[in-house]
Protein backbone atom coordinates (compact mmCIF):
# COMPACT_ATOMS: atom_id res chain seq x y z
CA UNK A 1 0.00 0.00 0.00
CA UNK A 2 1.39 3.44 -0.87
CA UNK A 3 1.07 6.45 1.51
CA UNK A 4 0.38 9.90 0.08
CA UNK A 5 1.82 12.93 1.57
CA UNK A 6 0.15 14.32 4.98
CA UNK A 7 -3.19 15.26 4.26
CA UNK A 8 -4.40 12.62 2.22
CA UNK A 9 -2.69 9.56 3.57
CA UNK A 10 -4.42 10.04 7.22
CA UNK A 11 -7.63 11.84 6.77
CA UNK A 12 -9.01 11.07 9.93
CA UNK A 13 -7.73 9.19 13.25
CA UNK A 14 -9.96 7.45 16.06
CA UNK A 15 -8.61 7.27 19.43
CA UNK A 16 -9.84 4.04 21.36
CA UNK A 17 -9.33 3.07 25.01
CA UNK A 18 -6.05 0.61 25.75
CA UNK A 19 -8.32 -2.69 25.92
CA UNK A 20 -10.03 -1.58 22.62
CA UNK A 21 -6.29 -0.97 20.97
CA UNK A 22 -4.98 -4.65 22.62
CA UNK A 23 -7.81 -6.28 20.76
CA UNK A 24 -7.38 -4.69 17.72
CA UNK A 25 -3.69 -5.26 17.71
CA UNK A 26 -4.29 -9.27 18.33
CA UNK A 27 -6.36 -9.25 15.07
CA UNK A 28 -3.22 -7.77 13.12
CA UNK A 29 -4.21 -4.24 12.77
CA UNK A 30 -0.93 -1.64 12.47
CA UNK A 31 -0.82 1.91 12.89
CA UNK A 32 -2.29 2.23 9.48
CA UNK A 33 -5.20 -0.05 10.15
CA UNK A 34 -5.11 -3.73 8.77
CA UNK A 35 -2.64 -4.65 6.13
CA UNK A 36 -1.99 -7.69 3.95
CA UNK A 37 0.99 -7.83 1.57
CA UNK A 38 1.32 -10.95 -0.79
CA UNK A 39 4.06 -11.34 -2.67
CA UNK A 40 3.52 -13.71 -5.64
CA UNK A 41 6.23 -15.88 -7.44
CA UNK A 42 5.86 -13.84 -10.71
CA UNK A 43 5.60 -10.45 -9.68
CA UNK A 44 4.55 -9.18 -13.18
CA UNK A 45 1.31 -11.15 -12.64
CA UNK A 46 0.18 -8.60 -10.42
CA UNK A 47 -2.69 -6.98 -12.12
CA UNK A 48 -4.07 -10.07 -13.02
CA UNK A 49 -4.08 -11.41 -9.72
CA UNK A 50 -6.06 -7.92 -8.83
CA UNK A 51 -8.82 -8.26 -11.04
CA UNK A 52 -9.47 -11.49 -10.83
CA UNK A 53 -9.93 -11.08 -6.82
CA UNK A 54 -11.51 -7.43 -7.20
CA UNK A 55 -14.29 -8.92 -4.93
CA UNK A 56 -12.12 -9.14 -1.95
CA UNK A 57 -11.70 -5.17 -2.01
CA UNK A 58 -15.03 -4.63 -2.10
CA UNK A 59 -16.39 -2.99 1.05
CA UNK A 60 -18.92 -4.72 3.67
CA UNK A 61 -21.67 -2.47 4.14
CA UNK A 62 -22.01 -4.00 7.99
CA UNK A 63 -18.37 -2.54 8.83
CA UNK A 64 -16.11 -0.02 8.69
CA UNK A 65 -13.07 -1.53 7.11
CA UNK A 66 -12.70 -0.32 3.57
CA UNK A 67 -10.50 -3.15 1.68
CA UNK A 68 -7.85 -1.97 -0.48
CA UNK A 69 -6.45 -3.96 -3.65
CA UNK A 70 -3.14 -1.96 -4.92
CA UNK A 71 -0.46 -3.94 -7.05
CA UNK A 72 2.81 -2.94 -6.60
CA UNK A 73 3.21 -1.00 -9.76
CA UNK A 74 0.47 1.42 -8.45
CA UNK A 75 1.76 1.90 -5.67
CA UNK A 76 5.07 2.12 -6.59
CA UNK A 77 3.69 4.92 -9.40
CA UNK A 78 2.06 6.70 -6.54
CA UNK A 79 4.74 6.80 -4.08
CA UNK A 80 6.91 10.11 -2.94
CA UNK A 81 6.38 12.68 -5.87
CA UNK A 82 8.49 14.74 -3.84
CA UNK A 83 11.28 12.90 -4.25
CA UNK A 84 10.57 13.23 -7.96
CA UNK A 85 10.33 16.62 -7.63
CA UNK A 86 13.81 16.49 -5.28
CA UNK A 87 15.48 14.40 -8.29
CA UNK A 88 14.18 16.43 -11.25
CA UNK A 89 15.34 19.89 -9.13
CA UNK A 90 18.81 18.27 -8.27
CA UNK A 91 19.79 16.64 -11.81
CA UNK A 92 19.05 20.36 -13.01
CA UNK A 93 21.55 21.87 -10.12
CA UNK A 94 24.01 19.43 -10.92
CA UNK A 95 23.70 19.63 -14.93
CA UNK A 96 24.50 23.75 -14.03
CA UNK A 97 27.21 23.29 -11.48
CA UNK A 98 28.88 21.11 -13.97
CA UNK A 99 28.85 23.47 -16.71
CA UNK A 100 30.39 26.06 -14.20
CA UNK A 101 32.92 24.04 -13.14
CA UNK A 102 33.75 23.32 -16.99
CA UNK A 103 33.71 26.63 -18.02
CA UNK A 104 35.58 27.80 -14.94
CA UNK A 105 38.70 24.83 -15.78
CA UNK A 106 38.66 26.53 -19.08
CA UNK A 107 39.11 29.75 -17.70
CA UNK A 108 42.07 28.72 -14.94
CA UNK A 109 43.60 26.22 -17.90
CA UNK A 110 43.76 29.48 -20.25
CA UNK A 111 45.56 31.84 -17.34
CA UNK A 112 47.65 28.96 -17.11
CA UNK A 113 49.00 28.51 -20.34
CA UNK A 114 49.07 32.41 -20.32
CA UNK A 115 51.23 32.81 -17.11
CA UNK A 116 53.48 30.09 -18.93
CA UNK A 117 54.35 31.75 -22.32
CA UNK A 118 58.03 32.06 -20.86
CA UNK A 119 57.88 28.51 -20.22
CA UNK A 120 56.73 27.88 -23.88
CA UNK A 121 59.28 30.49 -25.34
CA UNK A 122 62.03 28.63 -23.86
CA UNK A 123 60.95 25.28 -24.72
CA UNK A 124 60.69 25.98 -28.21
CA UNK A 125 63.99 28.10 -27.86
CA UNK A 126 65.91 24.31 -26.99
CA UNK A 127 64.16 22.90 -30.46
CA UNK A 128 61.10 21.47 -28.95
CA UNK A 129 58.32 21.06 -31.59
CA UNK A 130 54.66 22.70 -30.86
CA UNK A 131 52.88 19.22 -30.52
CA UNK A 132 55.63 18.65 -28.02
CA UNK A 133 54.64 21.58 -25.82
CA UNK A 134 51.37 20.96 -26.30
CA UNK A 135 51.74 17.42 -24.50
CA UNK A 136 53.90 18.79 -22.07
CA UNK A 137 51.68 21.14 -20.67
CA UNK A 138 49.10 18.58 -20.91
CA UNK A 139 51.08 16.12 -18.65
CA UNK A 140 51.31 19.26 -16.33
CA UNK A 141 47.50 19.92 -15.95
CA UNK A 142 46.61 16.16 -15.95
CA UNK A 143 48.58 15.42 -13.30
CA UNK A 144 46.69 18.03 -10.64
CA UNK A 145 44.11 17.20 -12.62
CA UNK A 146 44.75 13.30 -11.27
CA UNK A 147 46.06 14.42 -7.82
CA UNK A 148 42.87 16.56 -7.10
CA UNK A 149 40.31 13.77 -8.22
CA UNK A 150 41.87 11.17 -6.06
CA UNK A 151 41.67 13.62 -2.81
CA UNK A 152 38.38 14.79 -3.86
CA UNK A 153 37.30 11.00 -4.23
CA UNK A 154 38.96 9.37 -0.90
CA UNK A 155 37.59 13.07 1.15
CA UNK A 156 34.35 12.29 -0.12
CA UNK A 157 34.20 8.10 0.27
CA UNK A 158 34.88 9.44 4.25
CA UNK A 159 32.49 11.63 4.28
CA UNK A 160 29.22 10.75 2.58
CA UNK A 161 28.32 8.45 5.28
CA UNK A 162 28.79 10.87 8.09
CA UNK A 163 26.50 13.31 5.92
CA UNK A 164 23.88 10.62 5.46
CA UNK A 165 23.60 9.06 8.85
CA UNK A 166 22.41 12.46 10.13
CA UNK A 167 19.22 11.92 7.91
CA UNK A 168 15.97 11.42 9.17
CA UNK A 169 15.39 8.94 6.40
CA UNK A 170 18.25 6.56 6.26
CA UNK A 171 16.49 3.47 7.25
CA UNK A 172 19.72 1.65 7.65
CA UNK A 173 23.13 2.64 7.95
CA UNK A 174 24.97 4.58 5.04
CA UNK A 175 28.00 2.81 3.79
CA UNK A 176 30.49 2.75 0.41
CA UNK A 177 30.84 -0.34 -1.57
CA UNK A 178 32.52 -1.13 -4.39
Amino acid sequence: MSAGTFPLNRPGQVWVDPETAAVMRDQGMGDDGFVLELRLDDPERAPAFAEAHADLAEADPDTSVLPLLETWQEGEAGSNPEIDLLAATLYGAGTLLALLAVATAAVLVADRMAAQTRQVGTLKAVGVTPRQVVLVLLTEHLAIAVVATALGLGLGRMVAPRLASSSVTCWATPSWRP
